[in-house]
C-alpha cells in the first residue's frame, strides 16, 4: 500500500530523476574517458580540480591546473602557450622561419622588453606580434597588388 508521498513522487517521477541523471552523467564520463582530478599550479602551487583523461600522468595534471590558475605567472604562461599555438596556426605551414622568430620573441613582448616585432617574409607577407591592452596580438598581413601594363 502506497502513502500519499510515494504516489506524488511516482506521479511526477521525482524519485527517479536524480538517479537517472546521475547514471547518464556517469556513463558519459566513462565514454569520454575524462575524470576530475586534483592538480597543482606549477608557479604558485595552488591545488584545484581539473578535468583530464582518466589515465593521465602527473605532468598532464600540472599543465591543466596551470592553464586554469589565476596567478600572474600562470597568466603569462597561458598567454605564451596560446600565442605559440596561434602563431603555428597562422605561419608554420607556409613560413616556418617567420613562426620561429615570432615564437622566440613572445617572452620579451610579454615582459615589455620589446614593444613590437615585425617579420617581413619577402613574399608580400608580414607577421606582427605585439601586446595591446594586456593581450598578445598576432597578425598576418598579406599585400596583394595587381599591376597590368597595357599597350
Amino acid at each position: 500500500m502506497k502513502n500519499h508521498l510515494s504516489e506524488a513522487g511516482d506521479a511526477y517521477g521525482w524519485h527517479m530523476k536524480p538517479t537517472v541523471r546521475f547514471k547518464k552523467y556517469k556513463k558519459e564520463k566513462i565514454i569520454m574517458g575524462k575524470t576530475v582530478l586534483d592538480g597543482a599550479c606549477r608557479f604558485c602551487g595552488q591545488i584545484m580540480h581539473v578535468e583530464v583523461e582518466a589515465n593521465c600522468d602527473y605532468d598532464t595534471k600540472i599543465e591543466a591546473a596551470t592553464m586554469q590558475c589565476e596567478c600572474e605567472a600562470a597568466k603569462e604562461y597561458q598567454m605564451t602557450v596560446r600565442g605559440k599555438r596561434k602563431i603555428d596556426e597562422m605561419f608554420e605551414a607556409d613560413y616556418p622561419e617567420c613562426a620561429k622568430i615570432l615564437k622566440s620573441s613572445i617572452p620579451d613582448i610579454i615582459s615589455h622588453r620589446i614593444k613590437e616585432v615585425v617579420v617581413d617574409t619577402g613574399w608580400s607577407v608580414k607577421g606582427r606580434l605585439k601586446k595591446k591592452d594586456g593581450k598578445l596580438v598576432v597578425k598576418r598581413e598579406e599585400k596583394h597588388d595587381k599591376e597590368v601594363n597595357v599597350k
